[in-house]
């Protein structure tokens, strides 16, 4: 049975109350607007330029795109073959979601056949401090980044944690025979064609010049650029198959508030519900380079 009290404990499903992790950046330095009215006007105008502006995150990319609702708890998957799986679970007094292997490794067992409910958690993105009549473009670009950051390291870690190490990771240094090699662990893995490459900037520069003569590909792969901060992982890059073959994350329509008064400093919220798994194992392979 797939959501037993061993599973729902380990993901944090059976936790009393809603996690909730705040990351928090600074507005970028703007030259000051006309004052406006009020906290009301200045917010529909900053929350309509913050979403209009907002772009896909690392994970956006990766994984496959599915929507939940604000405030729910988990959601539930279809697994129809025997796998392992990867879930990104929240738990409370933790500044980051903790990647689970399940069922664990050392138990040699798969998920079976049926539904699997994945828990879903809320994310506030906050910008701050804010003067009341700064420019809406000076928080724009800091979400981007601090959105990017969260969800491109949340998943960079799901991705460590899914690769199988002794047989996908490539440690020969990170260069077009590699690649070849990478795609071929796909294919023999999957049997199916990799589609995307997730990358550091180093790695990048390699194969940058034949990216742009390739139009933005290489061999078919679409870069994703993606510097992890955590020491010891910042040197893996990945080769996937297509988001809909790799996994699923789930997330809200994200809400835009407003905090403070015109008198003082405005902090802009950006929240959002969001969950993720890893579905396929097999359709991922490392390189370091």
């Amino acid at each position: 049975m797939n959501n037993d009290n061993t599973y729902d404990h380990l993901v944090g499903l059976d936790r009393g109350d809603a996690v909730r992790f705040i990351v928090e950046t600074a507005p970028m330095a703007s030259p000051l607007s006309p004052s406006v009215d009020s906290v009301g006007e200045l917010g529909s105008a900053l929350s309509g330029r913050v979403l209009a502006g907002q772009r896909d995150t690392v994970l956006d990319r990766c994984l496959e795109r599915t929507t939940v609702d604000v405030g729910m708890r988990s959601l539930e998957i279809n697994i129809p073959t025997p796998r392992e799986v990867v879930v990104m679970a929240a738990f409370p007094g933790e500044s980051m979601p903790t990647m689970i292997l399940y069922p664990p490794s050392v138990t040699r067992q798969k998920v079976t056949p049926g539904i699997l409910s994945i828990p879903i958690f809320t994310v506030d993105y906050l910008v701050r401090p804010i003067p009341a009549r700064s420019h809406v473009d000076c928080v724009i670009t800091p979400m981007n980044r601090l959105r990017d950051t969260f969800e491109g390291g949340c998943c960079h870690e799901l991705l460590l944690k899914a690769v199988r190490s002794q047989r996908n990771v490539l440690k020969t240094g990170f260069d077009n025979h590699s690649i070849s090699e990478a795609i071929s662990l796909v294919e023999r893995g999957y049997r199916a064609s990799p589609d995307t490459l997730l990358l550091n900037s180093e790695a990048l520069s390699v194969i940058r010049d034949d990216v742009e003569r390739g139009g933005g590909t290489l061999y078919g792969l679409h870069p994703v650029l993606f510097n992890p901060g955590r020491r010891g992982v910042e040197r893996r890059n990945y080769i996937m198959a297509r988001s809909l073959d790799i996994g699923f994350v789930a997330k809200s329509s994200p809400q835009v508030t407003i905090e403070g008064e015109l008198s003082g400093d405005l902090v802009v919220r950006y929240s959002v519900s969001i969950g993720a798994v890893i579905t396929n194992r097999s359709a991922i392979a490392s390189i370091e380079d």
